[in-house]
């Protein structure tokens, strides 16, 4: 199984931009224990960092890749 160890592997296999938002959600997840739908609030509403449409696809991506996740965040 393929293991994605840290921020350049991750970058390198979804690009900047979505790799950026995957980080995001994974620190908003992992980090502080938000739902689903307490991230959107946060970067859809609050932060307008995304789209809701952005945000529907990044998540979906996020849930499929979060499995291969290692990082080591030290």
């Amino acid at each position: 199984m393929i293991q994605i160890k840290n921020e350049l592997e991750l970058f390198s296999m979804n690009g900047a931009v979505l790799g950026g938002k995957i980080l995001l959600l994974n620190a908003l997840d992992q980090n502080q224990h938000l739902s689903k739908d307490e991230i959107r609030t946060k970067v859809v509403d609050d932060y307008g960092i995304m789209a809701d449409k952005h945000f529907s696809y990044a998540w979906k991506k996020y849930q499929h890749i979060k499995k291969f996740m290692d990082l080591n965040n030290e």
